[in-house]
This record gives C-alpha cells, structure tokens and sequence, in this order.
C-alpha cells in the first residue's frame, strides 16, 4: 500500500505520462492550457500542482480523466488492500480453507458484483490510463 500512496504522490508523473501521450511538448501544453511553461514544469516534477480547474483542462487537453491525473485508481487500490489487511487482523486464525463453500460461493459472487461495478463505472468514465491520442 505504501508503495501506491508514494506513487499517488508523484501525480507530475502523470500529468508528464499523459502529456506525452497526447504527443504534446511542455511548450504546446502550457499555451493550450493558458500557462507558463515553467508553471507545466513544476506540475511534472511534483514541485506545485494544478488547481482544480487546470486539472479538468489537462485531462481534456490530454485525453484522459481528472480521475486518472489524480490517481483515482490508485486510492481504490490502496483502499482494497487496506481492507484486505484489516479482515487479516481481526480474523487472524480464519484461512479461507476453514469457511463453508457457501460462504466461498458468497464471496466469489461479491467479487464478480464488484468487478462488474468497477467495469460499469469505467465505461462511464476514461480508461485507467490515458488512452493513445487519437488520429485525425
């Protein structure tokens, strides 16, 4: 988990990621965006951040999500495995061997319920990485 938050603190390597993904240089993105170049800089190297506007415009500039710049998948992963260590904790002694098959039955089917979630939820929104740029 540690290592996920470490990365969801870099998001300049995102915003870097994205950026030349959508085959922008530091130059075209600053006046795409209405900002300094030096300002483009700062944001890829995690030494300031864009506000919330400017995110909503890179992700738009880029071809990508707000979500995704931010690390929106990266804080459910964290979260998942978070909780994974807490059932861990307080059920020391259960190892998945021990439950009754309907209870593994409920299981599976909650992780398809949630997979299918997560999936419906990413056909509402971009991909969890920025999509290759788009040909015109």
């Amino acid at each position: 988990m540690e290592e996920k938050l470490r990365r969801l603190a870099c998001a300049g390597e995102r915003i870097a990621e994205a950026r030349e993904r959508a085959e922008h240089t530091q130059e075209r993105l600053s006046i795409l965006m209405g900002a300094s170049q030096d300002d483009v800089r700062s944001w890829e190297e995690s030494r300031s951040k864009p506000s919330l506007d400017q995110t909503v415009k890179l992700a738009s500039v880029c071809g990508t999500t707000p979500g995704w710049l931010l690390g929106r998948d990266l804080i459910e992963e964290a979260l998942q495995e978070e909780a994974e260590h807490a059932y861990v904790c307080i059920h020391p002694h259960t190892s998945i061997h021990d439950l009754p098959l309907e209870d593994l039955d409920s299981i599976r089917e909650f992780i398809v319920h949630v997979k299918q979630r997560r999936e419906s939820r990413a056909g509402d929104a971009a991909p969890s990485s920025p999509p290759s740029p788009a040909t015109s």
